[in-house]
């Protein structure tokens, strides 16, 4: 086995076999895990081949990868050993989500899928009605929920997999009302994140962009009540006048009206 990449790292250092050029020992299973999580970060899953992939994404993922760890960059037969898998990487998300896709009801040709909440509609509700009166019920939250979140932050900003959820409830790895998520293949060793995690912060980026709208448009209604109210006295005001000064003329009118505060 070699270990005689660059020292001066201080990322994880990961030793591999001279034979197969493979990581081996303490830290190969969390390099090869953090590995396959990055691919899926910076490689669109539409991308078909290999040979698709931008020099600069596998630049980006290499370097990256150089943030944590400590491993041979110059050796050609551990870099070798590394796009192999990087290009197994590739080819198990890129099926994966097009099953995924597929199975949500998405066109391949116009690369379209169905709406989380038009699925659950498709798939519960037959020709000859709801499945269940539970179904239609969580069905009409669902539509409440769009029809609510839409009229704060417009069409465009609704999330409808975190209305699902809210109307639906959670499990690990499944979306009520859409049923198992994709399970990307275990390598083995400690997870590269945290998917709860990643939820947790989407859910309250949501939540937070949410109250921002809803305390702007609270803030602009109550400017608008204090200008409407200002405008009002204003007119009582000179019509108090114009009232007196008519009485004072010595045209008859009926008496001016009090002020309205």
């Amino acid at each position: 086995m070699k270990n005689d990449h660059d020292m001066s790292n201080v990322g994880f250092q990961v030793e591999f076999c001279e034979k197969t050029g493979k990581p081996i020992l303490d830290h190969d299973k969390v390099f090869l895990n953090i590995l396959a999580k990055i691919v899926r970060d910076t490689i669109l899953a539409s991308t078909p081949t290999w040979k698709d992939v931008k020099k600069e994404d596998i630049e980006l993922i290499l370097n990256r990868m150089e943030v944590k760890f400590d491993y041979p960059r110059s050796d050609a037969l551990f870099m070798d050993s590394i796009e192999q898998y990087m290009m197994a990487y590739l080819r198990d998300w890129h099926n994966m989500m097009q099953n995924h896709f597929t199975k949500l009801g998405g066109n391949l040709e116009i690369g379209e899928v169905m709406s989380p909440i038009d699925y659950f509609e498709s798939y519960h509700h037959k020709p000859s009605g709801w499945r269940n009166k539970y179904i239609q019920e969580k069905h009409s939250k669902l539509r409440d929920g769009v029809s609510s979140v839409e009229s704060v932050v417009g069409p465009e900003q609704v999330d409808e997999f975190q209305i699902m959820s809210k109307a639906l409830g959670t499990r690990s790895r499944w979306q009520k009302g859409l049923g198992a998520l994709p399970r990307l293949k275990s390598i083995g060793g400690q997870r590269a994140t945290s998917m709860g995690q990643q939820l947790a912060e989407k859910d309250a980026e949501h939540a937070r962009r949410i109250d921002e709208t809803q305390q702007q448009r609270a803030k602009k209604e109550a400017e608008n009540q204090c200008r409407l109210k200002e405008t009002q006295q204003q007119l009582n005001e000179q019509n108090w006048i114009l009232q007196t000064l008519i009485a004072k003329l010595g045209i008859e009118m009926p008496p001016p009206p009090p002020l309205e505060l």
